[in-house]
Order: structure tokens, then C-alpha cells, then sequence
């Protein structure tokens, strides 16, 4: 696994973890998102700064807002307005005729629902393409 799928994954936690919590700030460690992935030629160490440099790019981005400033180790805050927005968004999905489709679950929802401790692998595997997707449109948002 490289680096950026450890990216994708633990920005998929964030994400969900500040989503649901939202409109309320929320404690996201970053040493449990470094442990929410597997580890399988990481070291704990390379975990931990991952899930760190996760955490500070989705701040630096303008998805996350810290409510606690000059925090050290953990991230304490909400999702941004346009953290929000993008996981508000309504993903769109390739049906099997070969159109594209929007989902009636909100980036966001099935983000927690990925996130959840009895998540299928089907649904865990959704999490790169989620991420993109609402990654992207907060650059849409940006540009428009």
C-alpha cells in the first residue's frame, strides 16, 4: 500500500468522524486513524505520521476547522462549510446499463457508514472513490 492510499484511508475516517459529530467539534487522534488502517509494510512510527500529516493537509485544505488552537498530537474541531458541502454532496455511481447516476446517500452517510466497526468490505473498498469524490468537489467549489 503507498502512502496515498494510507492518505485516502485515514482521510476517510476524519472525514466521517467530523461529519457525524457535526455541527459539534470532535477529538479525532491521529493515533486512531493511524490504527483504523492495516498495516501491512508500515511502520507503527510512518503510521502516526501519516495519520498526523492527514490531519493538517484536510486543516490547510479548508476541510476541517481546528476549535483548539496551538493543539499538539490530537485534532480537536469541525467540519469547514466547504468540508460540509462536500460531504453533502450526492456521489454519482455508474449503473450496470452504463449510465451514470447519483446515489441517494450523501458522500457523508456513507462515509460513517464505511467507518463503522461492522462496515462490509464492499463498503470499505467505496472509500478511495468517496474521498475523491469529495475532494473534488471541494476544488469545484473553489473554481466556480
Amino acid at each position: 500500500m503507498e502512502n496515498v492510499e494510507y492518505f485516502e484511508q485515514m482521510a476517510g475516517k476524519a472525514l466521517a468522524i467530523a461529519y457525524k459529530a457535526f455541527p459539534l467539534p470532535k477529538e479525532i487522534p491521529a493515533s486512531d486513524l493511524a490504527r483504523s488502517v492495516e498495516a501491512d509494510r508500515i511502520s507503527e512510527h510512518d503510521r502516526q505520521q501519516i495519520a498526523g500529516h492527514t490531519l493538517k493537509w484536510l486543516v490547510d485544505a479548508g476541510y476541517l476547522q481546528r476549535t483548539v488552537k496551538d493543539q499538539v498530537g490530537n485534532f480537536r474541531g469541525t467540519l469547514t462549510t466547504k468540508g460540509l458541502e462536500c460531504l453533502r454532496a450526492l456521489p454519482r455511481v455508474l449503473t450496470a446499463s452504463g449510465k451514470e447516476t447519483q446515489t441517494k446517500e450523501s458522500i457523508g452517510d456513507q462515509l460513517v457508514e464505511a467507518a463503522g466497526e461492522g462496515a462490509k468490505a464492499a463498503v470499505k473498498e467505496n472509500v478511495k472513490d468517496l474521498v475523491a469524490q469529495a475532494l473534488a468537489f471541494g476544488v469545484r467549489l473553489l473554481i466556480s
